[in-house]
């Protein structure tokens, strides 16, 4: 599976659970957000790096 078929499935499911996807960043990191703020980044690998905020 490409990176961008991940991305693209990963934000499917993502909206199903009521986050909000945005576009991939410069660094390649999906990033979510919850109830308007940062939750989350996802590599293309699925590990979740987390906002501290």
């Amino acid at each position: 599976m490409t990176k961008e078929t991940y991305f693209e499935e990963l934000s499917c499911a993502l909206r199903r659970r009521e986050l909000l996807p945005r576009p991939v960043e410069e660094d390649g990191l999906l990033p979510a957000e919850w109830n308007g703020r940062a939750l989350c980044r996802v590599t293309e690998r699925g590990a979740a790096r987390y906002d501290p905020n």
